[in-house]
C-alpha cells in the first residue's frame, strides 16, 4: 500500500463521519470547511485507496 498523507480537511471529514455517519454532504460542509462536492470527491478518494 502506498503512503498517504491525510490533510487536515480529510481528518475533519473522517471525524465528522464518525460522529454523524449518515449526514448528508451539505450538512457536513460547514463543519469540515469545504463544499459538499469536495467532500464527496475526497470521500471517494479515501474509499478507492482503501483508507476509509
Amino acid at each position: 500500500m502506498q503512503d498517504f498523507d491525510f490533510d487536515e480537511r480529510d481528518l475533519r471529514l473522517l471525524h465528522a463521519l464518525q460522529v454523524r455517519p449518515r449526514a448528508p454532504w451539505t450538512a457536513l460542509a460547514p463543519v469540515v470547511g469545504a463544499d459538499a462536492v469536495t467532500l464527496a470527491r475526497r470521500w471517494n478518494v479515501l474509499q478507492d485507496r482503501g483508507l476509509a
